[in-house]
């Protein structure tokens, strides 16, 4: 049996056309600061890496990512093929031309699917479940809910000659379709909240996600080139990643994570908060319950977003690839500390 997947990251799925009378409905779903949550780290390893890999481990090697071209650079998976989109043209068009060349190169079985979910899907029982329903389109459901995911049946769709998504926004077609309850772990992706929700059910192991990284103490996980000062004070569960660091009298309590590159100045305390990718948090800070991203804070108990205009208080760090040598002594500085410290002066 060959199968492919079609993974889209961005924009709605046909299925709102008719469901909301509209491609676009209010604020798109499933960003952060302009990002798509699929694409950020999240521990160590995107949610897009992290489906890439459970579907390659699950016999899938014909995937694609249709992603828009400013987001492209984004998708740094090597196991599968990116499929950039001008910011114009519809996510779901190129989706479309994609699912045509697979089936005219024979690929039986076909999973479609909008990353607005991180769903740990069991691929060969969906099939089997498929098989039995003898249906040209099986859509993925969780509670009912649709999680804009269908598997196509490539014969049956070529003998009725309707390829592609006019299938799927065939509300009689699809209404007569069993659909495939998901019975494993769904965690949406549509919003800050969403994201720090993933976040400490992986810490819960309430899902499959585990940090990147070596586990230095119990519930504490260290990224290649991870440093904290001899006077840091780590509470599990958290998480430093790849080239992270944090300074003198700083505190991290549990279900925090400090994604790739970031920085934590002196007497901060990050309080079951996320900071994201590249981030610089200043000296003497308390964040808490809420999403750090450059000078952007999401508290979530509030439903705003805070721009910080001072770079001492929040910003962006200078990028540097950690090495493992960069791992030593915590009570030095590295290039990259040194470079910070150059910039607030």
């Amino acid at each position: 049996m060959l199968a492919g997947a079609i993974l889209v990251v961005g924009q709605r799925s046909p299925e709102h056309r008719w469901a909301c009378d509209s491609w676009a409905v209010g604020p798109e779903p499933g960003m952060l600061g302009g990002i798509p949550l699929a694409c950020l780290d999240l521990l160590g390893q995107s949610v897009l890496d992290r489906v890439v890999q459970r579907l390659r481990h699950d016999g899938v090697n014909l995937i694609t990512v249709v992603i828009r071209d400013e987001f492209s650079h984004l998708a740094r998976t090597s196991a599968a093929t990116i499929r950039s989109v001008p910011s114009r043209p519809n996510l779901w068009s190129a989706a479309e031309c994609t699912l045509r060349e697979y089936v005219e190169h024979g690929v039986e079985l076909v999973l479609l699917t909008r990353l607005g979910v991180y769903a740990e899907l069991d691929l060969a029982h969906l099939i089997r479940f498929h098989r039995d329903a003898k249906q040209g389109v099986t859509a993925v459901t969780k509670d009912r809910e649709s999680l804009d995911s269908w598997l196509i049946d490539a014969h049956q769709v070529r003998q009725t000659r309707r390829i592609g998504l006019p299938v799927l926004v065939d509300r009689e077609g699809m209404a007569a379709a069993l659909p495939y309850p998901v019975p494993g772990y769904v965690g949406r992706l549509e919003d800050a909240t969403d994201l720090r929700r993933l976040v400490v059910d992986a810490f819960l192991s309430r899902c499959s996600i585990r940090p990147k990284g070596r586990e230095i103490s119990r519930g504490v996980w260290f990224d290649e080139g991870a440093r904290a000062h001899r006077r840091a004070r780590i509470v599990a569960p958290a998480y430093l990643g790849c080239g992270a660091q944090l300074r003198a009298d700083t505190l991290v309590t549990r279900f925090s994570n400090l994604e790739r590159g970031c920085y934590v100045h002196a007497g901060t305390v990050i309080d079951d908060a996320s900071v994201l990718a590249n981030t610089y948090v200043g000296k003497g800070l308390n964040v808490a319950h809420a999403i750090v991203d450059g000078n952007t804070l999401h508290p979530l108990r509030h439903n705003i977003v805070v721009e910080i205009p001072d770079a001492k208080l929040l910003g962006r760090t200078v990028p540097v690839a950690p090495s493992r040598s960069a791992a030593g002594g915590s009570g030095s500085l590295s290039l990259a500390e040194r470079l910070l410290a150059t910039a607030w002066n």
